[in-house]
């Protein structure tokens, strides 16, 4: 008997949910619209690689049928600040100033593969920077990969200061 009662709830919650989803979208929509609801997400990490996808969709797109510029710019910041987090923890540095530059060539009518690659030189110069002076330049670029031959990137230029720990 309450195997069957179970079994009834959860099909009336999974009916009520399938009713109720776009208009969560929606709202979700609003309140975050640079990434809530957008379907970007991160496929992979590695030690100094970050991929992150974002899906094609109606939704995602501007007047044009591509892909949102501000979706693509958030969804790239968003790779820069999973890597800063993953190498120097998430209360120890503050961004001081950031300049971005994109670099679109082509047309982001598919979905969208986004690559953060960082290299370990640069990166080690760029921690040891950071401890002698407390703050150091840093600048990272996100390949965007619609096809197999795009050139599309977005360039970050960070300013990033280190905080100190009350000991």
């Amino acid at each position: 008997m309450l195997t069957i009662d179970m079994q009834a709830m959860k099909k009336y919650l999974d009916h009520g949910y399938r009713i109720v989803k776009p208009f969560v979208n929606y709202a979700l929509g609003w309140l975050s619209p640079e990434l809530l609801g957008s379907g970007f997400h991160i496929k992979s990490t590695r030690n100094n690689q970050i991929i992150g996808f974002i899906p094609y969709s109606k939704l995602n797109c501007d007047s044009l049928a591509q892909l949102h510029l501000g979706l693509v710019t958030n969804s790239a910041h968003e790779l820069v600040r999973q890597m800063l987090i993953r190498h120097l923890g998430h209360s120890f540095f503050t961004v001081q100033e950031l300049k971005v530059n994109i670099s679109k060539k082509g047309l982001w009518n598919k979905s969208l593969t986004l690559t953060l690659d960082m290299d370990e030189v640069i990166f080690d110069q760029f921690c040891i920077d950071l401890q002698k002076e407390n703050v150091a330049p840093l600048n990272l670029d996100v390949k965007i990969q619609s096809s197999a031959n795009s050139k599309d990137k977005i360039q970050f230029e960070l300013v990033i200061k280190s905080q100190k720990l009350l000991a």
